[in-house]
């Protein structure tokens, strides 16, 4: 294909600068030449597919509306899109002076950009977007992800759906719970029927037994306790096992730790 460009042409001996902007640009029209002109012979535009006799012309499709859709070139079988490489370099050499809409690939941190809201930001993603990542820090996290932001309040914080799913608990957006220990105290009803508790009838992890009248246990010993012998009396509890009151129990499942990050 073609390719036009402008050339210069030399002004007359004495030639001035004009007074007003305007007539600086009309006089450097008069002096600017477009060269390849004679070897470019138009290119095909719009919805319409060209003829076969175009197919040496490139062809800016639109849609219905005239809207460019893209630059297309026949490749000797069908219209293809034309491949425009993104510019490329460290974070150093991104434009200076970016259009909302540009796109650079950043090779510092391999991660294609564009710039949109005055900001440099991801291509991936869209506002709202979390994400975990790995990075030594919450800086470096933020550095490889432009246009992503630490999420405090999630710190330390298993992430669930809200929600309600069928038999559990309706969760809005925002909604928080549970802790990393947790104090467990079970009792039971002191039984005066004559009973005696087994090993194997006892809960595995600390109990205490709430029963009535009796200040200790009777009969038995570690394994099993004979409640008939809590008499009536006030309210009271008894530690099972020699086990004494009762422990808070570490609920923390196991964990690795990395950055989470929202996009804006």
């Amino acid at each position: 294909m073609p390719s036009l460009y402008l050339s210069a042409n030399p002004t007359p001996s004495g030639t001035q600068f004009p007074g007003t902007p305007d007539d600086l640009l009309n006089q450097i029209a008069q002096y600017i030449s477009v060269l390849g002109i004679g070897g470019f012979s138009g290119i095909n535009f719009g919805a319409t597919i060209p003829l076969a006799a175009d197919r040496d012309k490139p062809w800016l499709e639109t849609n219905a509306s005239g809207a460019p859709v893209a630059w297309k070139t026949w490749n000797g079988s069908e219209w293809v899109a034309m491949v425009f490489p993104v510019p490329t370099g460290g974070t150093s050499s991104r434009p200076s002076n970016p259009v909302d809409g540009q796109t650079f690939f950043d090779t510092d941190i391999n991660t294609a950009l564009v710039w949109e809201r005055a900001l440099w930001r991801t291509l991936d993603g869209v506002p709202g977007d979390i994400k975990y990542v790995e990075a030594a820090t919450i800086d470096d996290a933020e550095t490889n992800n432009p246009g992503w932001y630490r999420v405090a309040d999630y710190y330390g914080r298993v992430i669930v759906s809200a929600g309600a799913g069928a038999g559990l608990t309706s969760r809005a957006f925002g909604d928080t719970g549970g802790s990393e220990t947790e104090n467990h105290r079970h009792t039971m009803p002191a039984n005066t029927d004559g009973h005696t508790l087994t090993a194997s009838e006892l809960p595995a992890s600390p109990q205490v037994l709430q029963g009535g009248g009796a200040t200790e246990l009777g009969g038995g010993g570690a394994g099993f306790f004979d409640l008939a012998a809590l008499g009536g009396g006030g309210s009271h509890t008894h530690p099972i096992g020699g086990f004494s009151g009762y422990d808070n129990t570490n609920n923390m499942q196991p964990f690795i730790c990395a950055w989470l990050i929202r996009k804006a």
